[in-house]
């Protein structure tokens, strides 16, 4: 290999990137929640597209995310399409503090049922001298009231906050809903919010 070639050959490979950034694209448009993040894999890497309800142009075939803070991160997807294609993403955020509150909820009533069915096995059935202690079987039914309206609580918390799910339609070349609005992307608005402190 000449010197000649070693020259050519960075132009070379930044002409085949050029190319592969000009191919097709195809128009993201998020609908359902204002305070998430759209998200592009860029190797082994996360980068922002735009925040909240927003339209973005992403190269056909990106694998997509929809996250952010204090969104439980929804599983990666892939938008398909042709060129002036439009992908709507239709969004049910998933929030990490429902997450939180349900493992905490659904721990606490498993917890709470087996000890309220030991207070009530151990005291239920005291008489005689013994009577005074009963009050703690009535404890142990307050233990299996509230641990069982726990447990369901947290069950359904953790199901419905799992992870944001994510519905995509696409369509055709044209514009979708022509009431969403273009949104600044995710890194334009942080000198916004340097000038806010």
């Amino acid at each position: 290999m000449n010197a000649r070639m070693l020259v050519a050959l960075p132009l070379v490979l930044c002409a085949f990137a050029k190319r592969a950034d000009a191919g097709d694209a195809v128009a993201v448009v998020v609908e359902g929640s204002e305070d998430v993040l759209l998200q592009r894999q860029q190797f082994d890497a996360w980068e922002n597209v735009c925040f909240g309800e927003c339209r973005a142009s992403v190269p056909v075939g990106s694998t997509l995310r929809i996250g952010g803070p204090g969104t439980v991160a929804s599983a990666p997807f892939v938008v398909h399409g042709d060129e002036g294609s439009v992908a709507t993403l239709h969004v049910k955020r998933a929030t990490s503090v429902g997450l939180t509150s349900g493992i905490t909820l659904a721990s606490y009533g498993a917890t709470a049922i087996p000890g309220g069915a030991l207070l009530v096995a151990v005291f239920g059935g005291l008489r005689g001298w013994f009577s005074d202690l009963s009050w703690y079987a009535s404890l142990g039914g307050v233990f299996i009231a509230t641990g069982s309206l726990a447990l369901l609580t947290g069950v359904m918390l953790i199901a419905l906050n799992s992870s944001t799910h994510v519905s995509v339609t696409t369509s055709p070349q044209g514009r979708p809903d022509s009431n969403v609005e273009a949104a600044p992307t995710a890194n334009a608005l942080i000198p916004l919010v340097r000038l806010a402190f």
